[in-house]
């Protein structure tokens, strides 16, 4: 309540103040107002289709081929996981390995502590467009209408379910 006093304070002014300067000044008692940006993270070209946190960290997945992590704390990009040939259509995260699945039928998978790519699962025949994680076993989606079991122990497909 106190900042959304401010902001009108400020505005019946003339003064208008970003978002960042509340954050910074009021860290201890801020609670934006509904809707008001904090920050904009800039770096992919293509449009952002999915996003997930592990560990203070934002991962998200575009239509630029790539996923990028970005710190929480500073909202700076880190870095561009770079392997895709195709768009980035979801991301999930199993023992600090990220998962990517792609419209070029694979699935990625990169060591969050290096930031490289592990190894890329293979089986899809189209866009991989989601992934779930149960009992150490990787699920995917795709457009070639099949559900795709892996073991995350030796990244191999045990069986892919047919009937969509």
């Amino acid at each position: 309540m106190l900042i959304k006093c401010l902001i009108r304070r400020f505005k019946a002014y003339g003064i208008e103040l970003s978002a960042g300067f509340y954050k910074e000044h009021f860290k201890d008692l801020l609670t934006l107002p509904s809707g008001t940006p904090i920050a904009t993270l800039q770096g992919h070209t293509g449009w952002v289709s999915c996003l997930i946190v592990h560990n203070n960290m934002l991962y998200s997945g575009s239509f630029d081929n790539t996923s990028r992590a970005w710190n929480l704390d500073t909202n700076e990009c880190i870095t561009a996981l770079q392997g895709h040939t195709s768009y980035v259509y979801c991301l999930i995260v199993h023992n600090n390995i990220l998962y990517s699945g792609s419209g070029d039928s694979t699935i990625r998978a990169w060591n969050l502590d290096t930031n490289e790519c592990i190894t890329a699962l293979r089986g899809h025949t189209g866009h991989v467009y989601c992934l779930i994680l149960h009992n150490n076993m990787l699920y995917s989606g795709s457009s070639d209408k099949t559900i795709r079991a892996w073991n995350l122990d030796t990244n191999e497909c045990i069986t892919a379910l047919q009937g969509h």
